[in-house]
């Protein structure tokens, strides 16, 4: 027979040893249902009622904690809808300490949550802090939650690309933002995102467009031809070869990659909207790298040369 009771203490519940169980308990008010159950589930999950161990009867229960027996039935049976107890009729009740399947939401787990919010509650900690320090915590043990990040490009196409890569590779979603968008708009783009990642091409252009404060939320990651691109560029053949990008940046990073490919040849770079200058490379390369953002626009002008057309990968 179960040989100790609960009893109640101005901060809480705790176990008293060594009282017997008939001994009835005129100093305290009687227990809820509510009350009832908490305490014997923090018993079970102590460990103090092993698996397979038979409670006291509902009377005995009911004797013991000066309540009615309907509250010590009520308190059973929510145990047993939680998972701590089987009630059988006839035999009584019994302890089922059964480990959760990992990944599962067990009610004991959330037990324990209620009496630490409890605990909380009781030593006067605001909701607001103490949910951020859960916050905190949670950000610790499983990364941080809801991060906003962008992933700004010259283009839609490369943005398109490139995001889907640096998506796979990290994990986590990232929103395209035009680089456009980001230089005319610095300050509401740093406002909206947590972290703003762009290619080495144009990290210093951001860097410059935002505010200082917001500097530390700017990330480079290195960006490069694909490989097919590359053997394309370097089975190229011709003393003149045309380059045709939309931005003067990765067009100095163009340069040096065909360069480093044929040392002899001569590089005319124009940029898509320089009509003069594309025009004057159209007449004279002998062969021609274009950016993905310009290869549509540079065929409509049908180019009697062969276009290698540059994909960006990460």
């Amino acid at each position: 027979m179960m040989t100790t009771v609960f009893a109640q203490l101005s901060d809480g519940f705790v176990v008293c040893p060594a009282m017997s169980i008939g001994q009835p308990r005129s100093h305290s008010p009687a227990l809820t249902a509510t009350a009832i159950e908490r305490l014997l589930a923090k018993r079970i999950h102590d460990g103090l009622y092993v698996e397979g161990a038979r409670l006291p009867t509902v009377r005995e229960m009911a004797e013991a904690l000066g309540v009615n027996k309907n509250t010590i039935v009520r308190a059973y049976q929510a145990l047993e809808r939680k998972g701590y107890l089987e009630l059988t009729r006839g035999r009584g009740a019994f302890v089922r300490q059964i480990e959760p399947r990992g990944g599962s939401l067990d009610s004991r787990w959330l037990e324990r949550l209620d009496h630490l919010l409890d605990d909380a509650k009781s030593n006067g900690l605001s909701r607001e802090l103490v949910l951020h320090e859960i916050t905190r915590g949670m950000d610790r043990k499983y990364g941080p939650a809801g991060l906003r990040m962008a992933f700004a490009e010259c283009n839609q196409p490369d943005i398109d690309e490139m995001g889907t890569q640096l998506r796979a590779a990290v994990g986590r979603p990232f929103e395209g933002v035009l680089l456009a968008d980001v230089l005319a708009h610095s300050a509401e783009i740093a406002q909206r995102f947590d972290l703003l990642v762009t290619t080495f091409y144009h990290l210093s252009e951001v860097i410059a467009a935002v505010q200082p404060a917001s500097r530390e939320k700017v990330v480079g990651i290195q960006a490069m031809p694909g490989h097919d691109a590359l053997l394309n560029i370097a089975r190229l053949h011709g003393q003149v070869i045309g380059l045709v990008c939309d931005r003067s940046g990765t067009m100095d990073n163009l340069t040096h990659i065909i360069r480093t490919y044929h040392q002899s040849a001569t590089i005319m770079p124009a940029l898509i909207d320089d009509q003069s200058r594309l025009q004057t490379l159209l007449r004279k390369a002998d062969a021609i790298v274009a950016t993905r953002s310009c290869y549509e626009q540079l065929m409509n002008l049908q180019p009697s040369a062969p276009v290698v057309m540059v994909v960006f990968t990460i």
